[in-house]
């Protein structure tokens, strides 16, 4: 049984902040399931959605890493967003290179350059 990443669910609190939020940094192109609910497709790798919710509960979850091109273009991109750079760009030796900045929504993401 393989145990990979299949699909990923975003929570928003705001449908259209969120979906320009991530059309505008990673280019997704995005499918309208319903209102509270739209599937994200990115140029490839693992998909998913954003689901409207009440509140975007912080702390104790997973944080999702997307993998970019350029991790300074990205964040330079975030920042005009609005978002808040939690780790800043951060050598990870073999791995390559990380930061972390919370979205439209509140949520933590990774943001990953190998």
């Amino acid at each position: 049984m393989k145990h990979s990443i299949t699909h990923l669910e975003i929570p928003v609190t705001k449908m259209a902040r969120a979906k320009k939020f991530y059309g505008k940094l990673f280019a997704w192109k995005f499918e309208t399931i319903d209102k509270d609910y739209i599937v994200f497709r990115p140029a490839q790798g693992v998909g998913g959605a954003l689901r409207t919710v009440k509140k975007v509960s912080t702390g104790e979850s997973m944080t999702p890493y997307f993998e970019v091109v350029s991790l300074e273009k990205t964040l330079a991109v975030a920042k005009k967003l609005k978002a808040k750079v939690i780790v800043h760009y951060m050598d990870i030796g073999k791995y390559g290179f990380m930061a972390q900045i919370k979205d439209s929504e509140g949520n933590t993401i990774g943001l990953h350059q190998c």
